[in-house]
């Protein structure tokens, strides 16, 4: 955790997530399926790095029209951080007098977790502070 705050003044954050395409031969049954929004066929990569971007975990195989979060919710990582194996309460830490638990990062396309922080949705009424974020 303290590489993520060291690097990019980020505390508390323990790993990142997002997923790819991978590029793949059309199956015989269901190809449609995996036909992804550029035209080819693949399926998803889902991927944890750390902060040194080396892969921590990887979910792969779902096909190409499946969604970030939903990938992400299908996943063992999913259940493993709502039974909160995966980030345990006591790597809990106090910052300004609030109790903040280890957490994951994801695009905008993840929901938010109690233990994934995304970015928030630009409507056109953000601030400096919060774009940046």
């Amino acid at each position: 955790m303290a590489s993520f705050e060291k690097l990019y003044g980020f505390p508390q954050v323990v790993r990142a997530v997002d997923k790819c395409q991978i590029r793949i031969k059309a199956p015989y049954n269901n190809s449609e399926d995996y036909i992804n929004r550029k035209e080819y066929h693949s399926i998803i990569l889902q991927c944890l790095a750390d902060s040194r971007y080396f892969f921590r975990d990887i979910f792969v195989g779902w096909t190409s029209k499946s969604r970030d979060s939903r990938v992400l919710k299908i996943s063992p990582l999913y259940k493993e951080c709502l039974a909160k194996t995966f980030l345990p309460n006591n790597l809990n830490k106090i910052i300004d007098n609030i109790e903040i638990g280890p957490h994951i990062l994801g695009d905008s396309t993840y929901s938010l977790e109690n233990w994934l922080m995304k970015p928030y949705s630009d409507r056109g009424n953000l601030s400096v502070e919060e774009t940046k974020f």
